[in-house]
């Protein structure tokens, strides 16, 4: 792969970052890769963000706060940033994550899955008929529904987390009254649309993207540490 801070190296102006936030969901091993890389960088200050309690106005749900994934926090925040009503954050990544905010920025608590890529995996890997049938043919689709086995299987993992979606959306509006639902993460796209087209009649707001949930998180962060 590619070493790691060649990518940074190439950013504009570096010579004058004087620190960098990190959130690593990758492993220890990486992150001492990366501490090695940055103490290469005399007076760069590195911080490895963990989750905490409270942070960018939201309460950890968790009684041991930094066991929640800090991607999953920091998305959180990111989300609070712009918005003070209650929402659903759904991250379509490796993991399925779906987290619930209330409108007084309390995380309520949250839902983890196999994302879509690792669903098609695991029946890819796990079984012998439909695997070899996947690799018969490109997938072929109708609406919601498949007309080859890949297709089938394509379109199953896509409707199979929109309907988790679709019931953390009914139980947060029994607990909030009205919910907004973000969307992020490199997964995202077939299953916001499902979502979007499915559940948008019962929210107040709709639905929408929010790609850059944790990098804005991040940047919530770092103002507050320039703060303190």
């Amino acid at each position: 792969g590619v070493p790691v801070g060649t990518w940074i190296c190439g950013l504009p102006g570096l010579e004058q970052v004087a620190s960098i936030f990190v959130a690593n969901v990758a492993g220890d091993a990486l992150g001492a890769v990366l501490r090695d890389w940055a103490g290469s960088m005399p007076g760069v200050e590195v911080h490895f963000l963990r989750s905490t309690a409270t942070a960018g106005g939201v309460r950890n749900a968790y009684a041991v706060p930094d066991l929640l994934g800090v991607d999953r926090w920091l998305g959180m925040i990111g989300a609070r940033s712009t918005c003070r009503e209650a929402f659903l954050l759904v991250g379509a990544g490796t993991a399925f994550t779906v987290d619930l905010v209330n409108q007084d920025g309390r995380h309520c608590g949250g839902l983890i899955a196999p994302g879509r890529s690792m669903m098609i995996d695991a029946l890819r890997e796990k079984t012998g008929n439909i695997a070899s049938a996947v690799a018969a043919a490109a997938a072929s689709s109708d609406g919601m529904f498949g007309l080859n086995t890949a297709g089938a299987v394509s379109r199953g993992a896509s409707h199979a987390l929109a309907g988790l979606v679709g019931h953390a959306i009914r139980e947060s509006m029994t607990h909030c009254g009205s919910v907004r639902v973000f969307v992020h993460g490199g997964d995202a796209g077939d299953v916001f649309d499902i979502v979007a087209d499915r559940h948008t009649h019962e929210l107040s707001a709709g639905v929408e993207t929010m790609d850059d949930a944790v990098l804005t998180g991040i940047a919530v962060l770092a103002d507050e540490a320039r703060v303190l």
